[in-house]
């Protein structure tokens, strides 16, 4: 997914992109050598000594918290405070996992690793990547409406379809789980506008205001909020389709009640 480069500190700026690569590159080997060392601290055996128990040929020593962290040191406060520090680490790592995603899949759709036997996005994710399929089409789900596209024979760039509400998710600001839950009431708009339910600019709308409020709102929150606006937009909802009437009429018989 292609960027127009701007000056070096600049959102899009390659130069930019590169430094916070690097960070994260860094922050990655930290965490690494931190599991590491935590590793290599001998545990007491079953008799009470350091050392591997006999008949253990597994060397990895058995971490009982993440890469040996102590959190029963911490506060109260200080516990609160580092759960949100990492829970905000984490919108950070999930919007990268998105973008990532959106590499992959035009590098698999541009042939490059055809070699492999994948043909499919969703198929080169789940696998280089052991994870779900599920979660591999939620990942390119967002990647393909929060990411500018290059079509690889006419290299002809499209904007992003939401680039609001992909540009939270890129800032850290919201999560994934949020991010597919407006996702899915903007394209619920957007088709609704583009059938002449709604008035142009009402999709963009609805994009911006759920956007603002997902910074704030826990996700349940933002179900009860995106079904409320889709049904202030259109209040009929859909209507039934012809085939959809026709299914539903019918004759049926039914012994008499009371006579």
């Amino acid at each position: 997914m292609e960027t127009t480069a701007k000056g070096p500190g600049h959102p899009g700026s390659t130069q930019g992109r590169r430094a916070a690569g690097e960070h994260l590159h860094r922050l990655v080997a930290l965490a690494e050598s931190l599991v590491r060392a935590a590793s290599a601290t001998p545990g007491p055996s079953a008799d009470g000594c350091l050392g591997t128990s006999e008949g253990v040929t597994d060397t990895r020593a058995l971490l009982s918290t993440a890469i040996g962290l102590d959190l029963a040191s911490l506060s109260d406060h200080e516990a609160a405070a580092w759960a949100q520090t990492l829970e905000h680490l984490n919108h950070f790592l999930q919007g990268l996992t998105v973008d990532s995603a959106g590499d992959l899949a035009e590098r698999v759709s541009a042939g490059r690793y055809q070699g492999a036997g994948h043909q499919k996005p969703v198929d080169f994710v789940s696998s280089s990547l052991n994870i779900s399929r599920a979660e591999a089409n939620n990942r390119l789900r967002l990647a393909d409406r929060f990411l500018p596209s290059t079509d690889p024979l006419t290299l002809v760039t499209t904007d992003p379809s939401q680039p609001v509400l992909g540009s939270a998710l890129f800032s850290g600001l919201i999560s994934t789980e949020q991010a597919l839950i407006v996702s899915g009431f903007v394209d619920q708009a957007a088709r609704l506008e583009k059938s002449g339910t709604i008035e142009a600019g009402q999709a963009r709308s609805l994009e911006a205001t759920l956007t603002e409020h997902a910074e704030v709102e826990p996700p349940y929150f933002l179900r009860h909020l995106g079904i409320r606006a889709l049904a202030l937009l259109d209040p009929d909802g859909q209507k039934p389709s012809e085939s959809q009437r026709l299914a539903k009429q019918d004759i049926s018989f039914r012994r008499p009640y009371r006579g």
